[in-house]
């Protein structure tokens, strides 16, 4: 176990299916330089965005108007120095 990623917490996506607007939420042991990515299955990368994310609760809405997105399963992922954490969503 790395005490780091056990206070780091990346809930799932909601709502999910997502069909308009959702929300990234996660908590965040301390101020930590982050990067939130939406993947496909194939791994391609559709949206990052980097942040400085604060400590404690952290929530993001994600449009998915902007994104211009097939139906189908995705991946969000939140990563930093030494954490990295994956949540599926589905687009409908």
């Amino acid at each position: 176990p790395n005490p780091a990623t056990d206070r780091i917490q990346l809930y799932p996506i909601s709502p999910n299916p997502l069909r308009d607007i959702g929300y990234i939420s996660f908590d965040m042991d301390a101020d930590r330089a982050s990067l939130i990515e939406l993947i496909d299955v194939q791994g391609r990368v559709h949206f990052q965005q980097q942040l400085e994310a604060l400590a404690g609760y952290n929530r993001l809405p994600l449009n998915r108007a902007e994104l211009s997105l097939s139906p189908g399963t995705y991946y969000i992922r939140l990563s930093g120095e030494g954490f990295s954490s994956v949540q599926p969503v589905l687009f409908e």
